[in-house]
């Protein structure tokens, strides 16, 4: 039975660190392959305009996030439940698919 719990929890610590290596690099190619879409849609001489507004929003997003998800979570410890933060989660990724999917595909356009 001890020995049984410890190997669970040995697997959960595995997975959680799997979880640190895991989700940079999805993110790091998930956003060159979001930004190489969204670029796309513009004509070329477009194409800084588009990739710099891009880039401010991540870099806005880089900071409210981390503050955001870390007050989310304490208050969660505080008051609600701990799993809440976790189905909020899941909640902004659903959406995120849903928007992802009911996004058209844009033809790039020609310079005029």
């Amino acid at each position: 039975m001890r020995r049984a719990r410890a190997q669970a929890y040995g697997l959960a610590g595995a997975a959680f660190g799997l979880g640190f290596v895991a989700g940079p690099v999805l993110g790091g190619l998930l956003g060159a392959a979001a930004q190489s879409w969204i670029s796309r849609s513009v004509r070329a001489d477009e194409q800084g305009t588009v990739q710099g507004a891009l880039t401010g929003i991540g870099a806005v997003a880089e900071t409210v996030v981390p503050i955001t998800a870390g007050l989310a979570f304490g208050w969660s410890l505080t008051y609600a439940w701990p799993g809440s933060v976790y189905l909020g989660a899941a909640v902004f990724a659903a959406g995120s698919a849903l928007l992802l999917a009911a996004t058209p595909d844009v033809a790039p356009r020609a310079v005029e």
